[in-house]
């Protein structure tokens, strides 16, 4: 059956598809995994596909719309310089739509802002520059904001709808602020007690801005890694307690809380633990109360050190490595399906290939997945020439680093 779905697979590169067929388990998802673009290898033979050849991912997660738009911070684009490249669901290529104006600047943040519009901001040498918008209907960037001024960072940007936009904005190492800007302004909503004396607050870690009042936020509260908690704050009220450090939750982990947290328009919250032994159990809670434990206890598999994301259907999407095997997952209520793994089979502009290194297992896929409403995944990976595939070109079996791989998985249940 594989290879009859490959075979489709492979006539729907020929008719310009380029669609391959994952399944998951008799009753999880299924996604068609499509590829977005190919980014050429250091010293490849093989070019590259629907981006100019030279250009390499940044450390941040591809963005992806609901209508299947993607934009991808790049390290190096023209000139060797950081870059925002875009590519819109119909287009046949993508395009570089921003440039640094230096060699020295790179994007520190890129998120959506809708079906619209894409934010990201640029730094130099710790210093913030700016949040700059780009809208897929204009085709056009433009500068939101270079304030607040002695800014290094802003970081947790989230768009709130109708001009309005969040973020943590840090001024050094410990002084930072939960603000959101709108008519031309930051607000502040808390702040850590560098900024405040008065504040309970050493540091914050990952945020998520409910609205542009309400926040949750996993902080510190002293140098300690462990002394940390996560808070739901509201003007006007005490910091309320949802998550402490020392919480048993079932076993899920020890009692350190890892950095990152998200929340959806419904409010469950999507945290992590890290493991007694090793890698991550990422914690979900239901609004109703309910919480799940992902990757369930009946799973061999440890969720690995990078950010999960959570859609406002309630859908997870995460990293876990299971028997050796790193592999881009879906949780939908307790229900574990992988999306797809390393040594999977993909087809690419080149024909069929395998995701991953050349002789190595692991480090596979840049950064953690990106997904939308409807469930869709997108993701980068590293790409290796399949053995049928490199006997096709030169009769041997020698693997070949293809480049890197920008990919939509596309949910079709």
């Amino acid at each position: 059956m594989r290879c009859r779905l490959l075979s489709l697979a492979f006539w729907g590169l020929l008719l310009g598809t380029m669609m391959v067929f994952v399944a998951g388990t008799s009753y999880g998802a299924e996604y068609r995994i499509k590829l977005a673009a190919r980014m050429n290898a250091v010293g490849s033979r093989f070019g590259s596909f629907a981006i100019e050849e030279g250009y390499y991912p940044a450390f941040q997660p591809v963005v992806m719309n609901d209508a299947g738009d993607l934009a991808l911070a790049l390290l190096t684009g023209p000139n060797g310089k950081a870059a925002v490249w875009v590519r819109e669901h119909n287009w046949l290529a993508g395009s570089i739509v921003f440039e640094a104006f230096n060699s020295n600047q790179q994007i520190s943040e890129i998120t959506s802002d809708g079906d619209d519009g894409v934010l990201f901001t640029l730094t130099e040498e710790a210093r913030a520059l700016g949040i700059y918008r780009y809208s897929f209907a204009a085709g056009k960037v433009t500068l939101l904001t270079a304030e607040p001024k002695g800014l290094s960072a802003y970081r947790a940007l989230r768009s709130l709808n109708n001009g309005t936009y969040a973020a943590k904005l840090s001024f050094g190492a410990l002084a930072q602020e939960l603000s959101y800007f709108s008519d031309g302004i930051w607000h502040k909503l808390a702040s850590t007690r560098s900024i405040d004396a008065a504040s309970k607050f050493y540091f914050f870690h990952g945020v998520h801005f409910v609205n542009k009042l309400d926040v949750v936020v996993h902080a510190l509260h002293s140098i300690s890694a462990g002394d940390s908690a996560i808070y739901y704050l509201r003007p006007g009220r005490d910091p309320e307690l949802l998550v402490a450090a020392g919480d048993n939750e079932g076993d899920a982990g020890s009692g350190f809380l890892a950095p990152w947290l998200v929340g959806n328009e419904r409010g469950d919250l999507l945290y992590s633990r890290y493991a007694k032994r090793g890698g991550l159990k990422w914690i979900l809670r239901r609004t109703n109360g309910q919480i799940l434990t992902i990757p369930p206890r009946d799973v061999e598999g440890q969720a690995e050190l990078f950010p999960a994301v959570l859609n406002d259907a309630g859908m997870v999407a995460l990293r876990i490595n299971v028997n050796g095997r790193s592999g881009i997952y879906l949780s939908t209520d307790a229900i574990l399906t992988p999306i797809v793994r390393g040594g999977d089979q993909v087809v690419t502009d080149l024909g069929v290939a395998t995701i991953g290194k050349v002789d190595a297992q692991t480090g596979i896929f840049n950064n953690a997945p990106t997904m939308n409403r409807r469930g869709d995944v997108a993701f980068v990976c590293d790409l290796k020439t399949s053995k049928s595939f490199a006997q096709s070109i030169e009769d041997q079996a020698i693997e070949e680093g293809i480049g890197i791989g920008l990919f939509i998985a596309r949910r079709l249940d």
